[in-house]
């Protein structure tokens, strides 16, 4: 089962987000607390965690999950069409407050099969690589 992580404290996104997400068949998680978030990302790391810019421990919650989620696509809620320049070099993709539940699901979608591509291309990969003769 595909498990979301949603990391917020805007009441209005976590409303919104637990709305799209709770009647679903993901296994979704909404969490504000620091420890909590960093218990299940080191313990079940989630397949996709959106993270609110305005979130307050974002710098902190960024090393965590660089340093635990590699596999993970990360994905930002941002507030305007204008992104932070240092969220770039963490995430996947963007959605914005006022994207629509359509696409928001859409975005999910397409990095879900973005990465599910990429799996299957590094299995392919790695067993391509251990067919072929070894050379000493």
């Amino acid at each position: 089962m595909i498990k979301i992580l949603f990391v917020s404290e805007n009441v209005n996104q976590t409303r919104k987000f637990d709305g799209i997400f709770n009647n679903t068949t993901y296994d979704y998680y909404n969490l504000t607390d620091e420890s909590v978030i960093t218990e299940l990302i080191t313990r079940d790391t989630p397949d996709i965690i959106i993270v609110d810019q305005d979130y307050e421990n974002l710098k902190t919650l960024n090393k965590t999950i660089k340093l635990n989620c590699s596999d993970s696509i990360v994905i930002y809620l941002i507030p305007k069409d204008k992104v932070d320049k240092e969220l770039i070099k963490y995430a996947n993709s963007f959605i914005t407050y006022n994207m629509s539940e359509d696409l928001i699901v859409s975005t999910i979608n397409i990095n879900l099969r973005m990465k599910n591509t990429h799996e299957m291309l590094s299995s392919f990969l790695l067993f391509r690589m251990s067919s072929l003769p070894s050379q000493l």
